[in-house]
């Protein structure tokens, strides 16, 4: 699970921090590795203030969207297509319209409820570390089209107190450097390719707690240079989108919404903005 690479690659960014300020090995750091100690110190600090959840998620999505998606794809698709949130969406094969233009029209706000319950659902939204149980809970998933494409910005946090209020033997010096909540912004744009159901993604920004996107980079590029692997914010921010792309419109060999709905004469997906809001649409 990505999320789960993610708070791996920060604990252990953490681990290697303190290992190197109780090491004092400042300047071997920055000549061998070419990473800069005091600016990690500084994103570490920022790391942990507290966040601005509002800001951060002006689009977050509530219950009513959950109520909204189930009355909305009954209606507007004569019965053909219906959402219950415990099973997500189910097709009638037998009221299977002969007119219908659009087959699933959901606001950006209703495609984060979506996603929410396909997580937990899949039983995707525990995991444990250790003896840490870790929860991870989307909070929005918002859309900003443009001329040629759409920005897909999907925020996420992972409570880590559970991290931080047991008695952490051989750790206990590294708990200050923990933060209490770790909230992931991804923006990632989707661009439409030739040929109908098939799209490029893009890295766009990536973002932890109050972080800047280069800040975040910064964490992730010194951990690389550490491990000699790739944990570039680059990879991370792609790997977020794909999970969902792949949910939302999956591809031939991972059936998402969109791709199911092919198989019943869907023709294509579009994201389109009407009134203000921005409509993820499967169509025919």
């Amino acid at each position: 699970m990505i999320i789960l690479t993610i708070l791996l690659v920060i604990l252990l960014i953490i681990i290697v921090l303190a290992a190197l300020i109780f090491g004092g090995t400042f300047a071997f750091v920055y000549f061998r590795y070419d990473v800069n100690i005091f600016n990690i110190l500084s994103d570490i600090d920022k790391l942990n203030k507290t966040v601005d959840v509002e800001k951060l998620t002006p689009n977050a999505f509530d219950e009513s969207d959950y109520i909204s998606i189930k009355n909305n794809a009954a209606s507007s698709t004569s019965g053909f297509l219906t959402y219950d949130p415990d099973n997500g969406f189910s097709i009638d094969i037998t009221k299977l319209p002969t007119s219908l233009n659009t087959y699933v029209s959901l606001s950006d706000k209703q495609v984060g409820a979506y996603a929410d319950k396909e997580i937990k659902n899949n039983g995707d939204n525990q995991f444990k570390i250790l003896d840490f149980t870790l929860t991870y809970e989307l909070l929005q998933i918002e859309f900003e089209n443009k001329e040629d494409l759409t920005t897909i910005n999907t925020v996420a946090k992972i409570d880590l107190t559970d991290v931080k209020s047991k008695d952490n033997k051989g750790i206990d010096l590294l708990v200050y450097f923990i933060p209490d909540v770790l909230y992931i912004s991804s923006y990632v744009d989707i661009t439409k390719t030739g040929s109908n159901m098939e799209y490029n993604l893009t890295s766009n920004s990536l973002l932890f707690n109050n972080l800047t996107n280069k800040q975040t980079a910064e964490l992730l590029d010194a951990i690389s240079a550490f491990t000699k692997e790739d944990f570039s914010a680059e990879y991370f921010n792609l790997e977020i989108g794909r999970a969902i792309c792949s949910s939302l419109i999956g591809d031939e060999t991972n059936e998402g919404l969109a791709h199911r709905l092919k198989n019943y004469g869907a023709k294509d997906f579009r994201f389109v903005t009407e009134n203000d809001t921005n409509y993820f649409e499967v169509y025919r």
